[in-house]
């Protein structure tokens, strides 16, 4: 079996086991909120799951460099990074609470596609090579904002009585619990608003340069 194989067979047995796992524990959240204890050790989960996805990944493109070009070697780097902002927006976009108020757009998808001039397109190496670095950088940033914002939501709302929605329960109740669930979300999206805005950020600045060459 070559290198790809191989990727890919650990990758169907790690969403058979690691993947299925967290995702059967995110699952059992629907319709409730988990105590901190019980977040917390679905959060391990999806972490150690991004680790071993991300091992996964390196791993393959480590066993690829002997075989590749010295063209395709100069742009093995940034071909990883793509690889790691595909994940990371994969798991921001699953389960995290937060995720909706933040942009996951990605540049590079489109300009790959766009027909221009061979000598444009390599002037523009040098601008996709710094809006990939920023990207990339920004992801991570979001992972970790994913996880302190969710954390953060699920502490204030175990304090709150959440209605039992299968029982008698008063119109009152519900709205008083809306009202915090809402409430919590824009304080928490307050705190991380940088955060969440600066891909959107990073995604302009890169627009107005590419437009400078092209």
């Amino acid at each position: 079996e070559g290198p790809h194989d191989l990727y890919l067979a650990s990758m169907r047995d790690l969403r058979a086991n690691d993947i299925s796992d967290a995702m059967g524990d995110m699952l059992t959240f629907a319709g409730t909120v988990p105590d901190v204890e019980q977040f917390e050790k679905f959060q391990l989960k999806q972490r150690k799951v991004n680790e071993k996805i991300a091992r996964q990944d390196s791993e393959f493109f480590d066993s690829m460099v002997a075989i590749l070009t010295d063209e395709q070697l100069s742009s093995i780097d940034r071909v990883r990074q793509r690889r790691e902002r595909v994940r990371l927006s994969s798991i921001l976009k699953s389960g995290n609470m937060m995720m909706p108020m933040a942009s996951t757009v990605d540049l590079i998808s489109i300009v790959r596609i766009v027909s221009i001039k061979d000598a444009e397109r390599l002037a523009l190496e040098p601008v996709l090579a710094d809006y990939e670095a920023s990207l990339t950088k920004q992801f991570r940033r979001l992972w970790v904002v994913s996880q302190e914002s969710n954390k953060a939501i699920v502490e204030v709302l175990s304090t709150v009585d959440m209605p039992d929605l299968e029982g008698d329960v008063s119109r009152e109740s519900i709205e008083q619990f809306m009202t915090t669930l809402q409430t919590t979300s824009q304080a928490i999206h307050d705190e991380y608003t940088s955060d969440f805005s600066r891909i959107n950020e990073i995604n302009e600045g890169a627009v107005r340069r590419i437009q400078e060459v092209i």
